[in-house]
């Protein structure tokens, strides 16, 4: 059997030493102090915790970007592992996040043990891909054609999140949400429903409770996806920000998702990574399905 490992990035919630052979790459949160224009460049994971980094979110005197890791950063990394490893296996950040993907395509022509995959995965669905990876490996099924296989039809056809929030205020100073359907939203006291699929995101119909939105969004898969079937969950994932981790209307909304679920199934809980957080805010949950 080869000797295999996998690097991700910080987008993925994992750190080094949660897995054996699976090494994460930090991305970059860059702060700066709106009075006097400072920057501080923060890696993530490394040098800056969800605590402060939640800190920097909630005073409005900082503005915080994210970008990927540096071309150095990423080799470094692989330089690392290249010798001691048969194969080396890349998941970066999603590539309707980020353009992280071109950055590793480059790279990788000077290493021909580094496959890369484009993934579209973030946080728990993240963690989800390299459990099943790492199985796959210990059966002897991991190979470079399987490990695309598997992103491209398993992970594409079965895996799909929701994104419920309450504050869409990031997405406004990020430009993914217009200053007028940011006012309107606010006005009328609606939520906001954020589908994500293999394409990227795709903001849906607003709702009048998260329930409601959680409706919505079932509807929406359904319809895009014919073999989606809540009598057909394989595995249920719910991530919350670190700092809102009991709040009551998002926990009713996530009991009766998992109401509506009418089979046996793994439920797995996690934060929401930092790196997603920038862009989303912290008021809000993810829900993902893989599903049979």
């Amino acid at each position: 059997m080869k000797n295999v490992c996998f690097i991700v990035d910080s987008s993925s919630g994992i750190k080094n030493g949660d897995y054996d052979n699976v090494f994460v790459v930090p991305l970059v949160i860059t702060v700066t102090n709106k009075n006097d224009s400072s920057t501080k460049i923060y890696h993530d994971g490394i040098d800056i915790n969800e605590k402060t980094f939640c800190d920097f979110l909630h005073d409005s005197q900082f503005k915080i970007n994210t970008s990927q890791a540096s071309i150095g950063e990423i080799i470094e990394v692989i330089n690392n592992v290249y010798d001691k490893y048969d194969e080396i296996y890349a998941i970066p950040i999603a590539s309707h996040i980020s353009s992280s993907i071109n950055t590793w395509n480059i790279i990788k022509k000077d290493y021909e043990k580094l496959h890369v995959c484009v993934n579209n995965e973030v946080a728990i669905g993240m963690k989800w891909c390299v459990e099943d990876l790492l199985k796959m490996w210990k059966e002897g099924k991991l190979n470079k054609d399987s490990f695309n296989d598997y992103f491209n039809n398993y992970v594409n056809s079965n895996r799909i999140g929701v994104l419920s929030l309450n504050n869409v205020q990031r997405l406004v100073d990020g430009g993914r949400l217009s200053n007028f359907k940011s006012l309107i939203l606010k006005l009328f006291k609606r939520k906001i429903v954020i589908f994500r699929d293999e394409k990227g995101i795709h903001f849906y119909k607003t709702s009048n409770s998260f329930i409601e939105g959680i409706n919505i969004a079932l509807k929406g898969i359904k319809e895009k996806f014919a073999n989606f079937d809540l009598s057909k969950i394989k595995r249920f994932g719910i991530c919350r920000a670190p700092n809102n981790l009991n709040n009551e209307q998002f926990e009713e909304a996530i009991k009766y998702t998992k109401s509506l679920i009418k089979c046996e199934y793994k439920e797995s809980s996690d934060i929401i990574p930092n790196i997603i957080l920038a862009h989303t805010g912290d008021d809000c949950f993810y829900i993902v399905f893989d599903f049979e």
